[in-house]
């Protein structure tokens, strides 16, 4: 916990942030630069140039609001009563009792073989129905007992995709450099763009870094996630380290892991390949992938679908009160399924994820994680940052690799569904395929 105390008001912050601009800055230094009288709906644009997982608390004479980082990797739960506050549902229980559902739908969710599969909430509701999660680009104003969104609140302005890309490459490469100058770090290397571009970004600090490749079971060495990112850390002559899973050993359970997080996805805990050095993640940039599309008025079953509960009827519900959001999206400028891979995908799949990797021990940090970054990347035109043709960051991956002709020849996940889906796009009919696709519940 870091903190910062006035006689106006007092700031709290559990978590820790980096400066893309000032990296030798300490999490200490920059809540001590913050102006913290402020305004709450001011201080967040403050915080907004930083990369971090991190709960604020701002408590003044008046008023106390709770907030996180801008995809909700440190998790906040919440009675609705706004009284108990904490990180997992569980921990809730010792202060208050949760109570059961009594809808029929929510009771068969929680029971359904896809929720037990799968083990996430969907929008702000948990398995229990007096306590909700706090979703990104929302804040708790605890005294008048009200969950408010905030962002966005302020015109999309387009921009140059070069433009972007430039300055998106100095603040990836600050970010890690901050993260460098703290720890020791250890890169997960694949064939995708996202570890690509941080493999590039990392290279003016690979003194402090190790890079390595996870070869799953079902995986030979001839795989393009082993293949690639043996090529691609080869041309910068540094090594890497194919960890295979059959070698993984299984470790005793020092963290009490099962009983600090709600449905956890494994009861084992694998060796740790890199003690003590912090584990870089791609995630988070796929908000600025169009990962759910193009399509214009999806509805809150084709919502549910991609997110893989199309059968539930109380996912259905969650979603529609989501799409009651959507003119405030169109108001100012941003797509609603980049909202929703936000809000959902990031704010509740890899949060969940992030909590977990967290209660076994493992510090995991992806820079991608700035409100800053996040709005830049999102200023360019859609139909240029595709999942599939991905101008913007074929751009970035060029700058960062001073336009190299090998890494630019390289492929990315060159699977047979993705080489079907790109031929589906040259040919213009990858939006009805997949229009069609989700309206037929196919994939």
């Amino acid at each position: 916990m870091t903190k910062k105390v006035t006689t106006n008001a007092g700031f709290y912050l559990l978590g820790y942030l980096h400066d893309w601009e000032y990296p030798d800055l300490s999490t200490k230094e920059i809540v001590n630069s913050l102006n913290t009288d402020l305004p709450l709906i001011d201080l967040i644009p403050k915080l907004s140039r930083y990369s971090g997982d991190f709960v604020c608390i701002l408590q003044s004479k008046d008023s106390i609001y709770i907030f996180n980082d801008a995809c909700s990797q440190r998790e906040v739960y919440y009675d609705v009563t706004y009284q108990n506050f904490a990180s997992q549902p569980k921990l809730l229980a010792e202060v208050m009792e949760l109570l059961p559902y009594e809808d029929k739908s929510a009771v068969e969710f929680f029971k359904s073989s896809e929720f037990l599969k799968k083990k996430h909430f969907v929008y702000d509701a948990t398995h229990v129905r007096n306590v909700k999660h706090l979703l990104p680009n929302h804040y708790l104003d605890v005294i008048e007992s009200k969950n408010v969104r905030f962002f966005p609140s302020i015109a999309r302005e387009e921009k140059p995709l070069e433009e972007v890309a430039q300055k998106a490459a100095v603040m990836i490469k600050g970010y890690l450099k901050s993260m460098a100058n703290r720890d020791d770090l250890a890169f997960a290397v694949t064939g995708g763009y996202d570890s690509r571009t941080l493999f590039l970004a990392s290279l003016e600090v690979k003194e402090k870094c190790k890079y390595y490749v996870f070869k799953h079971r079902n995986m030979d060495h001839s795989h393009h996630d082993i293949q690639l990112p043996k090529r691609l850390t080869s041309i910068f002559q540094q090594k890497l380290h194919v960890i295979e899973e059959e070698n993984l050993l299984t470790v005793e359970d020092t963290t009490r892991f099962g009983e600090s997080v709600d449905f956890p996805s494994t009861d084992t805990i694998s060796s740790d390949e890199f003690i003590g050095r912090t584990y870089i993640n791609g995630n988070i940039y796929e908000i600025a992938r169009n990962s759910f599309g193009y399509q214009r008025n999806a509805t809150a079953g084709d919502l549910a679908f991609k997110i893989g509960f199309g059968k539930s009827d109380f996912a259905k519900k969650c979603y529609e009160h989501w799409l009651q959001d959507k003119p405030i999206f169109e108001k100012f400028g941003y797509h609603y399924l980049d909202m929703f891979y936000w809000e959902e995908r990031m704010g509740i799949w890899l949060s969940k994820a992030r909590t977990e990797m967290n209660a076994m021990g493992k510090t995991v940090k992806s820079p991608f994680n700035s409100r800053a970054l996040i709005e830049l990347l999102l200023t360019v035109k859609r139909k240029d940052r595709d999942v599939h043709f991905n101008k913007l960051q074929n751009e970035i991956i060029r700058i960062l690799s001073d336009d190299n002709p090998e890494v630019m020849n390289m492929p990315v996940n060159p699977t047979r569904k993705r080489k079907v889906f790109r031929l589906l796009k040259k040919v213009h009919l990858y939006n009805l395929v997949r229009y069609i696709a989700i309206k037929a519940r196919l994939f």
